[in-house]
């Protein structure tokens, strides 16, 4: 039994580079370096390094060449001076009666082939074979026990079949000798399509699109921002659609236009299909007018504008071009995605969550704490006093939609957007939990 457990997620620890989302290296070594001397637990709940970033990674999780990426995402990190403390303050935890445990996510699978332990172990000085830093590779959460609390943690992705991973698969894969598994949606969102725009640069070396890294990739909001501000490119690597990406979203909204169905403002790019999430987030802003007589040339508008831009608009994409009826419809889809309110609310569940909590903490266990991040909102849910939700959160930096209803804000918005001038929100959250409870914590940086 343990008498004191720290959980983290989301760190997405990644190689130096003006890409890449991880900023809060020296917190985490500083977070890490507090605890040693302590006998505890630390828990790396996920997505612990993000690999999905990785300039050379294939489109699919290649099982042969999975060691020697950690190996060399490890070796550059700890090229790092930030990289090297943390590593060497993990291996001086577990020299002094602490242990590491960490927890594939979908944004490192690769984590799950057992040769990326070696990796781990090196770096932070400890024996090939030290167990007091070891992995969780199975498809059951890990548990634990301190006090009278049953602890169980998972990344949270097995919910999301947007971003599932299923560790067994993995598993059987490498038992079987094959070489690939392929990855759920999600992943080839961030790879095919994210990635793109992220390493996307003005002629004077500047990034186009710099809020990339910040914004919940799980939402639509995303994928709305990125057709608004350059159709084409969006269209061009918007992954699950193939080759027939553009002729799927225009037809979908097309049938939305016309008299199909509404989606509330909460849907998000992991229900359903994405080009008819799309679509419908879409439709649900459109005026009463607007689906009357005028739909069949709205459409019309739409499907031009998503085929060919806005005329006059300069081919590598105009940035603050806020012209044109379908801008104005994408705004008010903006818009009323920004309505929901809930993304930065720790006391209230996401649908995500909410799974997690079905399937976890059903009435009459307890008392039971479950830790999962995955979903970048850190959350602290007491169901009563036997049970309890927490959600880490993400130790990268985030940035909130806008929470107006004024187009003129909206479009001010997001030139600053694009100017990389809206401000972004470093929380750095973990769990403790020890005898006298579960806790949602924030890391406070000295």
């Amino acid at each position: 039994m343990t008498e004191r457990i720290l959980i983290v997620s989301d760190t997405h620890m990644a190689a130096p580079d003006p890409t890449n989302s991880f900023r809060a290296g020296e917190q985490l070594a500083d977070f890490v370096e507090r605890e040693v001397g302590q006998a505890i637990t630390l828990v790396f709940a996920g997505d612990v390094l993000d690999l999905l970033e990785h300039r050379d990674r294939p489109r699919h999780l290649d099982l042969v060449g999975a060691p020697s990426m950690v190996r060399g995402v490890v070796d550059e990190i700890t090229g790092a001076a930030w990289g090297r403390r943390l590593f060497a303050a993990l291996g001086n935890l577990a020299r002094q009666g602490g242990r590491i445990v960490v927890i594939p996510g979908n944004h490192d699978p690769e984590l799950l082939h057992p040769d990326a332990t070696t990796a781990f172990r090196a770096a932070a000085g400890l024996d090939v074979d030290d167990e007091r830093l070891s992995f969780h590779r199975t498809a059951q959460p890990w548990t634990d026990r301190v006090g009278q609390w049953e602890v169980v943690v998972g990344h949270g992705n097995r919910v999301d079949p947007f971003n599932d991973i299923e560790p067994q698969v993995v598993l059987e894969a490498l038992r079987n000798g094959e070489e690939r598994v392929e990855l759920p949606p999600g992943s080839l969102l961030v790879l095919e399509t994210l990635n793109v725009f992220k390493r996307a640069v003005n002629p004077d070396g500047t990034r186009r699109f710099p809020f990339v890294d910040h914004l919940q990739p799980s939402t639509l909001g995303v994928p709305l921002l990125l057709i608004y501000l350059d159709p084409k490119l969006a269209l061009k690597h918007l992954p699950g659609l193939g080759g027939t990406a553009l002729g799927a979203l225009r037809r979908a909204i097309r049938r939305a236009i016309l008299g199909g169905p509404t989606l509330s403002s909460t849907s998000t790019a992991t229900t359903q299909d994405l080009a008819t999430n799309l679509a419908a987030a879409i439709a649900a802003g459109l005026t009463e007018q607007e689906r009357g007589a005028a739909a069949e040339g709205l459409a019309e508008e739409l499907d031009t504008f998503l085929a060919d831009g806005l005329p006059g608009e300069v081919a590598a994409g105009t940035l603050a071009a806020h012209h044109g009826r379908p801008r104005s419809l994408l705004r008010a889809a903006l818009r009323r995605l920004s309505d929901d309110h809930t993304q930065f609310d720790t006391n209230v569940l996401s649908a995500l969550d909410r799974a997690i909590v079905d399937s976890q903490l059903p009435t009459g266990v307890g008392p039971r704490v479950v830790v999962v991040g995955h979903t970048h909102v850190a959350r602290e849910h007491h169901l009563d006093d036997d049970r309890v939700f927490i959600n880490t959160g993400t130790w990268i930096d985030l940035m909130r939609l806008p929470t107006t209803q004024d187009d003129a804000a909206l479009k001010a918005w997001i030139d600053r957007l694009e100017a990389g001038a809206v401000e972004t929100e470093q929380h750095l959250h973990y769990a403790e939990i020890t005898a006298a409870g579960p806790r949602l914590q924030r890391f406070i940086p000295r």
